[in-house]
């Protein structure tokens, strides 16, 4: 039987003394993010970016992008499930604005000026049950700018990190899930964490051109942090 959001919340309330240790030492999750959001900033040359991390955690995510220059604090949100690391990361990033919500809830639509350019899933999509992952991508539609990317990240199969909940994620059940809300894949890459070839890095575009699918990252190695890129990018490599 799956756990209630109840307990769910509970579990991520008790995670904070990890999250700071991620939020002090970095991750190479968070740095494969980095350099992928970085990249990203260049469909977007002449506004000021707003970001929205959801499952933003203690915030470690939300700071590096900031200390980055991606984005200024006052145009970067955060969605969090846990009150606890919520409010971590609302005093440890100068005061963003994070909000305590459940993201697989029917959440009410943005105005236009309140959406964002870049929506952040990092390491969420997994733990989602998923009869409501459905529901997180309305949720994402509603938050979406005209011309907009979102950032979609996921281990195949249990990661280096089990938790409480954790469901096997297939980029082609993604890409079906998310077609009714105009989003479409424009990049996607799998690199090795845990275990060889493990990790999935997904960009999916709403109202960008071109369509189709297109380089935009290059190929990663790096000795010393267990990251190295298996495929390039390109609809179905690898799944």
């Amino acid at each position: 039987m799956n756990p209630s959001m109840d307990e769910i919340r509970k579990y991520y309330d008790r995670d904070l003394g990890k999250q700071k240790q991620y939020y002090t030492l970095g991750s190479p999750r968070h740095r494969i993010m980095l350099r992928t959001v970085s990249r990203l900033v260049e469909l977007f040359p002449s506004r000021k970016l707003r970001v929205l991390d959801i499952g933003c955690g203690a915030g470690n995510s939300i700071r590096q992008l900031i200390l980055a220059g991606v984005a200024e604090p006052g145009n970067i949100c955060g969605i969090e499930l846990s009150p606890v690391l919520a409010e971590f990361a609302r005093t440890n990033s100068g005061g963003v604005l994070v909000q305590e919500l459940d993201i697989t809830e029917n959440l009410s639509p943005r105005s236009e000026r309140d959406r964002f350019d870049i929506i952040i899933l990092m390491d969420v999509y997994e733990h989602i049950l998923p009869e409501r992952r459905f529901q997180i991508w309305d949720n994402v539609s509603k938050a979406l700018a005209n011309r907009a990317v979102v950032y979609l990240a996921f281990p195949d199969g249990p990661g280096g990190n089990p938790q409480i909940t954790d469901f096997q994620v297939e980029i082609g059940e993604v890409l079906s899930m998310v077609k009714p809300f105009e989003l479409d894949l424009w990049s996607f890459e799998i690199v090795s964490l845990w275990r060889p070839c493990d990790y999935r890095v997904a960009v999916l575009q709403h109202g960008l051109v071109p369509k189709a699918p297109v380089p935009i990252l290059s190929p990663l190695s790096r000795s010393g942090d267990g990251i190295t890129q298996k495929t390039g990018t390109g609809v179905g490599l690898g799944v």
